[in-house]
């Protein structure tokens, strides 16, 4: 095997098997440090999957969708407003990896020429339904619109065989001057280290890749970007924390939506404790802003 960033071929062994009991390895690279699945699923099985998962939230269920939605709210809201504070209005703006159009149907109500793409179809489908009269595709090359101001990829790099060739591509898209926003889950995230149950779910079949700011960071560099900031965010609550320390298992996801519907609930807890591991660079989520 070798490392997908660096290809290196020396690894040292951090599971043998995956979230569900999948036996498949995660390894991390000696020479670079990158964590990844190996063996690989093909091009082929990444898309069954993904389009297996989608399938979890149909078009007719429209209840499942609007519970997704409501989950999905404060962090979609925290992409729109990241987006705004560099990006004029009406600028053009990609959401690569648009899922099911939440932030397309944002950015589009705050006056941004959007336009999305996503390798699934049901996805695409929703999408199309759920952010109308807005350009959505499952591939790059049939966009009507070849450049953009801004190009944002939230949580798609871990998804890909080939994260820096993706990037690469990324880049071709993008206006001189542009930017890029990327963000990925955090390999340095805190209950990894606090809750062994939690470190046994963290690694999956469809993330083929596990990145902190580091590995991310040679990422840009190899793609021949500009980082020009990183920064970290908390993306599940304290509920979840709370979750993991006492049942040791993943939160219900009728739970979830509770509190998801309820954000004031001892928001000052909320916000110390996410400001706190988004300091300590130990929250869930890491981004980067990158400029072509």
């Amino acid at each position: 095997m070798k490392c997908l960033l660096c290809k290196n071929t020396e690894f040292d062994q951090i599971a043998h098997s995956l979230r569900g009991g999948e036996l498949i390895n995660v390894k991390k690279c000696l020479k670079c440090g990158h964590v990844q699945l190996y063996p690989l699923p093909t091009e082929k099985e990444i898309q069954e999957r993904y389009e297996t998962a989608a399938v979890s939230i149909p078009q007719s269920e429209k209840k499942r969708l609007s519970d997704k939605e409501v989950f999905s709210l404060r962090d979609t809201i925290y992409n729109a407003d990241l987006v705004s504070s560099l990006i004029p209005k009406g600028a053009t703006v990609l959401d690569y990896g648009c899922g099911y159009g939440f932030f397309l149907k944002e950015m589009k109500k705050r006056k941004y020429n959007i336009s999305g793409v996503d390798i699934s179809t049901i996805r695409t489908a929703v999408a199309k339904k759920n952010a109308s009269k807005i350009e959505i595709k499952q591939n790059l090359t049939d966009l009507s619109q070849k450049s953009f101001d801004c190009i944002t990829a939230f949580h798609v790099l871990e998804h890909v065989r080939d994260p820096i060739g993706l990037l690469i591509t990324l880049k071709s898209y993008l206006k001189p001057g542009g930017r890029l926003i990327i963000e990925v889950p955090n390999l340095d995230d805190h209950l990894i280290s606090l809750v062994p149950e939690y470190k046994d779910f963290y690694w999956k079949i469809e993330h083929l890749s596990y990145f902190n700011a580091k590995t991310l960071a040679y990422c840009v560099r190899k793609a021949g970007l500009k980082l020009q900031k990183t920064f970290y965010y908390q993306r599940w609550d304290i509920f979840n924390l709370m979750n993991w320390v006492l049942r040791r298992a993943p939160q219900p996801p009728a739970e979830v939506v509770y509190f998801a519907e309820r954000p004031k609930l001892i928001s000052w807890l909320q916000n110390h404790y996410k400001e706190y591991l988004s300091k300590n660079k130990t929250a869930d989520a890491v981004f980067m802003v990158i400029k072509s």
